[in-house]
């Protein structure tokens, strides 16, 4: 029964479309042939045009609708149906490293969410930023919290490190004016970067990276060398795409903060940052006057 009701179904559908196709193909033929005609001296179309023009306008439309619906789900903290789930741990991959015209994609979505500024923001406030200050962003992206650190204090000089060439591109168009006047450097590459730095850094901070570290105990091991004394390092971490959020934000928390203390920071907090999407945890820590890494 249950069968029969399915193809009836279907045969109703499939009526209702090539209807649908066969009208709209005439429509298009009408308006070629009456205004492309006689309006613009152009030839006269045939119905068999009329039908691919009209396929590939649908196509076209199908297309746009399905990346619409991906983007906008990619903007929610819920995902349904296997196509677009599938599609957003594709594009959450490349969080890590942006490459390729998907990387382009994640760039574009990590510039334009509401929820990367705030996460931005609150990790800013945190670092209790001062003019003057040299700061460092470690996986910098499309350059969203570095042009928020000009915003806050003019006379400071930003640098933004990140291993994806794609976001370095986009963090450019971004900052035109800010690196033109010297205050905001970027570089292409990774850790390594900050071996033979010669002067060292007052703010450290990351947003959602610290994830996607092979160890989190020698990157921090290398932001604690990189900072002067009294520096202060704040790494944020939003969970996307877990079972239980609240768990794995805190887990987050909990080896991050061993990292730290391990390396010898003092003054290690860890915050809960209240964003309407999916609460993030951001962990701080301060390199107190004459410590040494141990």
């Amino acid at each position: 029964m249950n069968h029969n009701r399915t193809n009836r179904h279907f045969g109703k559908r499939f009526f209702q479309i090539f209807t649908a196709l066969i009208f709209g193909s005439v429509a298009i033929l009408w308006g070629w042939n009456t205004l492309a005609v006689d309006l613009f001296s152009q030839s006269s179309m045939r119905f068999k045009h009329a039908l691919a023009l009209e396929l590939a306008i649908l196509s076209v439309l199908v297309i746009a609708l399905l990346t619409w619906k991906v983007i906008g789900e990619l903007m929610l903290p819920q995902a349904t149906g296997r196509f677009s789930q599938s599609v957003r741990v594709a594009l959450v991959r490349q969080f890590g490293k942006p490459r390729g015209w998907l990387g382009h994609l994640a760039g574009f979505i990590m510039a334009r969410r509401s929820s990367n500024y705030e996460r931005a923001q609150l990790t800013l406030d945190l670092l209790d930023l001062h003019e003057g200050q040299k700061i460092l962003e470690f996986g910098s992206g499309p350059g969203v919290a570095l042009k928020s650190c000009i915003e806050r204090i003019g006379s400071c000089r930003v640098v933004g490190i990140d291993h994806s060439s794609v976001m370095i591109t986009q963090a450019r168009r971004q900052l035109v004016d800010e690196i033109a006047s010297g205050r905001v450097e970027l570089r292409h590459g990774s850790l390594d970067l900050l071996a033979g730095e010669s002067s060292r850094f007052d703010r450290i901070y990351s947003l959602n990276v610290v994830q996607f570290l092979p160890s989190i105990q020698d990157a921090v091991k290398v932001f604690f060398e990189a900072l002067a004394d009294g520096g202060r390092l704040a790494t944020t971490y939003q969970p996307r795409l877990c079972a239980n959020e609240q768990v794995d934000r805190f887990e987050m928390a909990i080896r991050v903060q061993l990292a730290m203390e391990t390396v010898g920071f003092k003054d290690i907090e860890v915050h809960e940052l209240p964003l309407e999407a999916v609460p993030a945890v951001c962990v701080t820590g301060v390199k107190k006057l004459g410590s040494h890494l141990r």
